[in-house]
This record gives C-alpha cells, sequence and structure tokens, in this order.
C-alpha cells in the first residue's frame, strides 16, 4: 500500500511541479515551489493528530474518514474554475 501512495505522490509531484513552472514567471518560481513544499511538510502534523483521533474508533473508521476526506478535496480541485481553467 506504501508503495502505492509513494507512486501517487510523485506522479502528482511531477505534475504539479511542471504546471507550475510554466505558469510562474521565472523570478518568482524559487519562491512559489518553496510554498508548495512548505505547504505539503505543514500538512503532514494534521494528518498525524487526525489518525491518532480516529485510531481508537478502528482502522476502519479511519480508512474511511480519511478516505472521504481525500474524495472531498478531489471533488473541491475538481470544481474549482481556476484549475479547470489550466491547459
Amino acid at each position: 500500500m506504501t508503495g502505492l501512495d509513494d507512486r501517487g505522490r510523485a506522479s502528482l509531484g511531477v505534475v504539479v511541479v511542471a504546471t507550475l513552472r510554466e505558469m510562474v514567471s521565472e523570478h518568482l518560481r524559487g519562491r512559489v515551489l518553496s510554498l508548495v513544499v512548505l505547504a505539503t511538510v505543514a500538512l503532514d502534523p494534521f494528518s498525524y493528530v487526525m489518525a491518532g483521533v480516529l485510531v481508537p474508533y478502528g482502522t476502519t473508521t479511519l480508512f474511511l474518514v480519511c478516505g472521504g476526506a481525500v474524495l472531498a478535496c478531489a471533488g473541491l480541485v475538481a470544481t474549482s474554475p481556476a484549475i479547470r481553467s489550466l491547459r
């Protein structure tokens, strides 16, 4: 399971970085990419806390809630006009 997760992150990371490289001007690219990395790393502790709160309710609940959160975020991204306008 971890291998699939890592492959998903790696392929998404390539898409995000490639898109940012095309859309952000060169003089701001380093700052924008550093903010993306900061946001990615800064959200890790939140996920650990969320998992710690949900584990006492069972792993099924943990995976259902976290999977639902991922689907909700994907839905928000898919319906975002700013994301949909990217070509």
